[in-house]
């Protein structure tokens, strides 16, 4: 079993060292910090974020818009957690509010954060409590030109400068105040970015991280506690719902590290590094996003939640073109040829891994080529099944299983014969993943993949060929996503992906299916 526990690393720089706020953070960088995922930064004791200081005045002044009530389901380590808005409420009303007996802390362990984090776990589905969650605005001085959070100068200011865009609590910052219990949810920041947040005043704040390199792993656990959430929406992680405790990962051999913020204290989370965390009592945080260079392939990998649409999206193009120059016309046809940063097993050997993420492929082509394309096209199964792989779009794989079923499985599904092989190669993939993870709960789809690939049948007398699915009695849920999708995507249009399908096409009919056509 994998030690449960890892160190978060702190850092106390010097005034100079504090002064270049991009360079501090690759500095860190290279003393291995974002391996873990999050860091504490103690500033020096010339820096001050508000000087006149967080007096009465202030507090009173501000108006906490729309707080969240939050309302935690689930047990044994294993919950959902459901916002309910609340009427917006004074902050000096909001501070009394969370003294009251009903959402304080246990005053006989108050002192204790060790017994506070316990009883936390214990009592999460309690008293629900209420979080000024996402308040636009800041506490730091406007005249504060070092560690600014509403100016931090990195490349994500680009979004500003280049194009104008401004996203709230993206690239400007937001205001936090919490109350014991109040907690957020395990999450990546919007496109996997950084994020900095700073502990102006208040109770500690308690976080936990996974190191990037295991957030594979937590998503396909996190999948599997939440396998309805996971059908429909393969980016329900983003939704920042989900809470699971450090016990739980321990038992399922994640690593994770923990760290408490204290007043006057930084935290910075690094791109794909999973995080939650909660308070301990009254406190006022503020907090936002940013981008080293380093960001951008996790920025071009990043999962998008498709079920919402509010959720945080960003285009990368200025960003491919400004910092990866040599990649921009190859990303502007939809080829990006780099795995994602984590998936270390890809850069090692060249063969493809399945991932997560639904990554922004689309076909390669090759104007250069004079030969046919069926001397270019794979000739065995094991060709064809790991050229899908390497080549083929994952969104599409993706939309064959990702919406809930609404048509019965009789019914014929009409599409052309350029996409059967992509249905076929999908389904492929499946079982190649359901194999890999040789996974217990993913046997009835291992098993519901192979009776659809044996099932799969055709007439390629027409160049509309329905397709028919009948017969597939193993597993309900799994036999209607599946037919559900495959009417989603036949009505999508690929013309782009024909002309390359039909030599592939020819391959498969004489390879699984013995027979000989012309198309």
């Amino acid at each position: 079993m994998v030690s449960s526990h890892i160190e978060v690393p702190v850092f106390y720089p010097t005034y100079d060292e504090f002064k270049d706020f991009s360079a501090f953070i690759s500095s860190i960088e290279a003393r291995h910090a974002h391996k873990i995922g999050l860091a504490k930064i103690v500033p020096p004791k010339e820096w001050i974020a508000c000087k006149t200081g967080y007096k009465q005045k202030r507090i009173d002044e501000k108006v906490v818009e729309n707080p969240i009530k939050q309302e935690v389901h689930g047990k044994d380590g294993v919950y959902s957690v459901f916002n309910i808005q609340q009427p917006s409420i004074k902050l000096s009303s909001f501070q009394k509010l969370s003294a009251s007996n009903r959402y304080a802390a246990p005053k006989a362990i108050s002192n204790d954060l060790e017994k506070l984090e316990k009883k936390y776990w214990q009592s999460l589905t309690s008293n629900a409590p209420i979080y000024g969650a996402d308040v636009s605005g800041s506490f730091t001085d406007e005249n504060q030109t070092i560690w600014n959070v509403r100016n931090l100068g990195t490349i994500l200011d680009d979004l500003v400068s280049e194009s104008g865009t401004k996203i709230q609590g993206v690239n400007t910052p937001y205001l936090y105040f919490g109350m014991w219990k109040a907690s957020f949810a395990w999450h990546t920041e919007d496109m996997d970015l950084y994020s900095i947040n700073y502990l102006h005043f208040g109770a500690p704040k308690q976080w936990y991280v996974i190191p990037p390199s295991h957030g594979r792993k937590f998503e396909q656990y996190a999948s599997s506690r939440f396998a309805s959430l996971a059908r429909r929406c393969p980016a329900f992680l983003r939704h920042k719902m989900t809470i699971i405790s450090p016990a739980l990962l321990t038992k399922e051999s994640i690593p994770y590290g923990k760290m408490t913020q204290y007043e006057n204290e930084f935290m910075i989370t690094f791109p794909y590094g999973y995080h939650a965390g909660f308070n301990y009592g009254f406190n006022c945080a503020e907090s936002t996003n940013f981008a080293l260079e380093r960001w951008i392939e996790y920025g071009k990998h990043s999962t998008k939640c498709t079920c919402r649409d509010d959720m945080v999206k960003i285009s990368m193009d200025q960003f491919v073109y400004k910092y990866q120059p040599e990649c921009y016309e190859d990303w502007c046809r939809g080829v990006n040829l780099t795995p994602h940063p984590e998936d270390i097993q890809l850069s090692k050997i060249n063969k493809p891994v399945l991932s997560n993420s639904l990554i922004k492929k689309r076909l390669l082509t090759n104007q250069n080529s004079n030969k046919s394309d069926l001397e270019s096209s794979p000739t065995t199964n094991d060709q064809i099944q790991y050229y899908h792989h390497e080549h083929i779009a994952d969104e599409r794989y993706a939309c064959i299983f990702r919406n809930l079923a609404k048509f019965d499985k009789q019914k014929h599904l009409k599409t052309y014969q350029c996409t059967i092989p992509l249905i076929r190669a999908a389904l492929y993939r499946a079982q190649f993943k359901m194999n890999k993870n040789q996974k217990k709960n993913s046997t009835k789809l291992l098993c519901l993949t192979a009776a659809v690939i044996t099932k799969l049948s055709f007439s390629y007398s027409s160049a509309y060929s329905p397709i028919y699915f009948n017969g597939l009695k193993q597993s309900g849920k799994y036999r209607e996503n599946i037919l559900n999708g495959l009417w989603n995507y036949q009505l999508l249009n690929h013309k782009s992906e024909q002309k390359h399908f039909i030599p592939i096409m020819k391959i498969i009919l004489m390879n699984y299916f013995n027979v000989q056509c012309v198309i």
